[in-house]
């Protein structure tokens, strides 16, 4: 059991930081997020994320697991290119029943799954 007392301070409040916060307070630590943006920065690209990364998120918060799945495509073909952009080779992707995906998604997409999250006694942006 974790101290009440325990606290723990977070530099950055990006995806990642945002995400080890509602690891630490689901396990009774006192969490304080420090961010020099006055707004979560969603500026950026599509982000893959592989299969066992989609295990990992799963086993920490199934609810941003599930908003992930419901904002992106899922991963059904890897395709290796060539500096000139000519296939290399192409792979198709199957999974499972029952089996989380590799997603490909946008980063806006992912941390607002993750600060739908964030406990209401949080400081937001």
């Amino acid at each position: 059991m974790v101290s009440s007392q325990s606290r723990i301070g977070i530099i950055g409040a990006g995806s990642s930081g945002v995400y080890l916060a509602i690891l630490l307070i689901q396990q009774g630590f006192q969490v304080t997020l420090f961010e020099k943006a006055p707004h979560p920065r969603t500026d950026g690209c599509g982000i893959p994320i592989v299969q066992a990364g989609m295990e990992a998120l799963h086993q920490g918060n199934p609810k941003i697991t599930q908003k992930i799945i419901d904002s992106g495509d899922a991963v059904k073909v890897f395709e290796f290119r060539n500096l000139r952009g000519g296939v290399i080779s192409s792979e198709p992707v199957t999974y499972e029943e029952n089996e989380l995906p590799g997603m490909l998604i946008h980063r806006k997409a992912i941390l607002q799954a993750i600060l739908d999250e964030l406990p209401p006694r949080m400081p937001s942006f």
